[in-house]
């Protein structure tokens, strides 16, 4: 699996998440709770992964790196976003509006790397730096996060 495949599968994950999470009850706080949870560490785990390997390699490309200022802006309103969804209970109104603004955030992020960003950065890297940058998010990861090949 290279690295677009793997953060592409990221991607379906928290977009899943942020529609059960819209979808829920707001009477199932347990259950927004542990959406918001899990939502919390993919969107972490996948931060991460991209901050620490996949980011320094569009940077070490002429063709990739001017996408790098960007794709770190979203990922910070992303995480205010995230931690504004914290701070909010779950069964207030504000809840689901702050979910969508997450959820619109998601979706730029989304857009720009699987419209933008994946497609140059394919092109640039070499088969070999695609699967070495993808076993080097994946080994940040829980075994229970790990995407089955």
């Amino acid at each position: 699996m290279n690295v677009f495949q793997l953060l592409a599968i990221d991607h379906v994950k928290a977009n899943t998440l942020l529609n059960e999470i819209a979808s829920s009850s707001e009477y199932d706080i347990a259950m927004r709770a542990r959406l918001c949870s899990e939502l919390k560490r993919e969107l972490e785990l996948h931060s991460e992964g991209e901050k620490a390997h996949f980011y320094p390699a569009l940077k070490r490309h002429p063709e990739t790196s001017e996408f790098v200022q960007d794709a770190l802006r979203v990922h910070d309103r992303m995480e205010t976003a995230l931690a504004d969804i914290e701070d909010c209970p779950p069964d207030s109104r504000e809840f689901l509006e702050k979910v969508g603004k997450l959820e619109e955030l998601l979706l730029l992020h989304v857009q720009q790397e699987e419209t933008e960003i994946f497609p140059t950065a394919e092109r640039t890297f070499s088969p070999n730096e695609s699967n070495v940058i993808a076993e080097k998010i994946a080994a940040m990861r829980p075994t229970r996060l790990q995407p089955a090949e």
